[in-house]
Parts: C-alpha cells; structure tokens; sequence
C-alpha cells in the first residue's frame, strides 16, 4: 500500500494542472492553490498554449525566486518564458522595464528613481488630492449609477500621470483609451500591437519636444539628465516615459475600484475606519495584500537550480503566484480573511527584489487620498447591480473587473 500511495503522491505531483484556475468566491484566489501551498511549494501548470511550466505558490519561495534575477530572468525572449494568452503574448515585444534584466534594467531605473522616492511623491500629494476631489465632485454632479472604473479609477491615475509628465490633463482620456486596449485579455494581438504603436508614438514625440523646450517636470528631467548627456538615447527615454505610464495605470485603476468593491462588502470594517479616519494607511496595506491585483509575476530559469526542494531546469518557465503567497498562513494569520487592522507591511502586492514596483509611493499615495474621500463624500455608496452581475478578470496576470456600477 506504501509504494502505491507513492506512486500516487509521484503521479500528482508531475500531473500539470490547467492554468490559469477560475476562481469560486471572485473576490477570493482559486481554493486549489491553499491545497497546493499545503502540499508543496512548487506545482507543474500547463499554459493555454499547451506549454508547461512552475507555478511557485509559497510565500518564502516567491521571494527566494524574485530576489535571483540572475536565474530566473524577466526577458519575454528567454527560453521558456510563460505568457497567458494571445493578448499577453503580443507585448512581448514591447521590453518593457519589467522584462528587461542588469544592466540595461539597472541603467532604465536608476534614470528615474529619484522621482519615485517617498519624499519626492510626497511633495505631488497637494496635486494629488485636488486631481481626486475634482473627479469626486464630477461623479457627484452625475447621475447614478456610474461606473467608478470609469469615472474615479481609470481618471485618477491618468490625470495623476500627466501631472507626473508634464502634460496636459487633456490627454488623459488618450492615455485611457490605448491602456483599456492594451491591458483587456481579449484584446486581439493586433489591437494590443496598435495601442502600444499609439502610445510609443507619443511618447516619441514627448521626447523630442523636451529636447527643445525643457520644463520644470519628470520628463525634461529625465531628457536633460541622462538624453542630453548621452546616458540613453532618445528611444530608450520614450520607452522608460512608456513603462511608467503602463505601470501604474491599471494597477491603481483596478485598486480603487476591487478595493471599494472590497469595502463596501464589509461594511462593519469600513464603518469603524469612518469613525477613526487614522486607521487608512494600515487598511490599504491590508486592501493591497487581501486583492493581490498582481496575481503572478512571469520568469524564465537560465540554469538549473533547486526552490523549495523541487529541481527547475534551464530552459524552463515560472509564474510567480503573488496572489498564493500573499495568502500564505504561515505568514499572514487567517490569511484568507480581510482584517483591516492588520499589520501587513510583509505583503507582496508590490513583488519584492529589482523588480519591485517603482510607483508604490504613487499607489499607496492615491488610494490613502481616495477611498477616504469617496466614502466620505458619498455615505450611502453601494452597487447598483448584484454582486454576481459583475464581470471580473480572472485570466490576465492582473485581476480586476471590467465595469464597477455603483448608486448613492
């Protein structure tokens, strides 16, 4: 009976499970991986294009991999790279900051870094908070039911982005409409390669213009700094401009708006947060581990190596499930319940090592500013549909849901 229970351990344990998993309670990761994290901290998953990979759900482990960036590397053109759908696939052209490794990606980021600081985004924060009373007072003169998405979520980081820029609030709802392309899981390859042509255009075009007219802004500085010096070219700066818009759009978009879903399901939590306004800054640690938008991160192993006692061979590729690990009960206590008075600074929303996100300043920043003024401003805030109407990305690496219709 042993070596047939063995056998049986063995078979399961080389069996790929289909990725990605739907999830039950949508607000909620697949229960598989909390049975998988119980198990072991390493899984085979097979990919919608019928390729295999590792899908590392424990919570030390996803640390130990994406703090090796020398093994496991981000290039979408590394041998084994996963990607997760047609749309996804197509922006591996785009080498972004995120799939670009040392020393290109150290030279990329170090360009900007300094504007990323908690002090430097501190000082944006009066920007900030009339960026989000302003769209506030616009839903208000609306009637309901509005979808937040569209109204609050998606407008707060894209004006925010073109106060960051240096360019004018107008071309936010451009910005808007090439981002919703290029982040849908349905999008065709081609709408996703002709929203990422768009907004490579633009900021082509930002470059050169700071080339000859310089301002007080992120982008003359990065121009004056580093293109004028000859540290980067003119079409690497248009692409860092590139990433940094990508990179914090739809995060802090689909953040606002899972984050006030997440809220607004728990209404005893959310009522003492009203009668103690200073709890806030905690709730939205909690909020950005308890949603993980970031469900997984995509590496590809360059050479054999050992994680969590299970071999991975070069050639190889690895999800990084942000989404398990951030629900690891090793880590967290009663990890699947949303506590809002939790201490939960060891989250890993953001991801952790070289790749860490560069605008968590900005996100943490916008959504402290946000939910209280929303909930404040509108006491009665609820859905105006029924949960189970809602449509929630659940395929994509980043999770989210497609339309939030709410009433007051």
């Amino acid at each position: 009976m042993t070596d047939i229970a063995d056998a049986a351990v063995r078979a399961e344990a080389e069996a790929a499970a289909p990725y990605p998993i739907p999830r039950e309670s949508k607000l909620d990761p697949p229960p598989a991986l909390g049975r998988w994290r119980a198990r072991r901290p390493l899984h085979r998953i097979k990919l919608w294009d019928g390729r295999e990979a590792w899908a590392i759900v424990g919570y030390e482990e996803v640390r130990e991999v994406l703090k090796n960036h020398e093994t496991f590397v981000s290039s979408p053109l590394a041998p084994g790279y996963p990607t997760l759908g047609e749309a996804d696939a197509a922006t591996k052209k785009s080498l972004l900051l995120t799939m670009i490794d040392p020393p290109l990606h150290t030279q990329h980021r170090g360009a900007v870094l300094r504007e990323f600081t908690v002090k430097a985004i501190e000082s944006l924060r009066p920007d900030a908070e009339a960026i989000v009373d302003d769209l506030i007072d616009a839903m208000a003169a609306m009637d309901p039911p509005v979808d937040l998405i569209k109204v609050l979520g998606a407008a707060v980081p894209a004006r925010f982005t073109c106060r960051l820029l240096g360019v004018p609030y107008s071309d936010a709802e451009f910005f808007q409409e090439r981002l919703t392309v290029r982040f849908s899981p349905n999008s065709p390859a081609a709408s996703v390669y002709g929203a990422e042509d768009g907004l490579r255009s633009y900021f082509a075009e930002l470059v050169e213009d700071r080339l000859t007219e310089p301002r007080d802004d992120l982008s003359s500085r990065l121009v004056s700094d580093h293109v004028r010096t000859g540290q980067i070219s003119p079409e690497e700066a248009a692409t860092i401009l590139h990433v940094l818009l990508i990179g914090g759009f739809d995060t802090t978009k689909q953040m606002i708006a899972l984050g006030t879903l997440t809220l607004m399901e728990h209404p005893d939590q959310l009522a003492r947060l009203k009668a103690d306004p200073s709890g806030w800054r905690n709730a939205v640690e909690e909020l950005l581990r308890y949603i993980t938008l970031i469900q997984s991160e995509r590496r590809a192993c360059t050479a054999d190596t050992v994680v969590g006692g299970q071999q991975i061979r070069a050639g190889e590729g690895v999800l990084v499930l942000l989404n398990s690990a951030n629900r690891d009960a090793s880590v967290f206590d009663s990890a699947d319940s949303l506590d809002l008075e939790r201490n939960a600074v060891r989250h890993l929303a953001f991801g952790s090592g070289i790749h860490q996100c560069l605008g968590q300043a900005v996100a943490r920043m916008l959504l402290q500013l946000t939910y209280p003024r929303l909930f404040d401003r509108f006491e009665r805030l609820r859905l105006a549909v029924p949960f189970d109407a809602l449509s929630f990305r659940e395929s994509s690496s980043l999770f989210g849901v497609d339309e939030l219709p709410v009433e007051w």
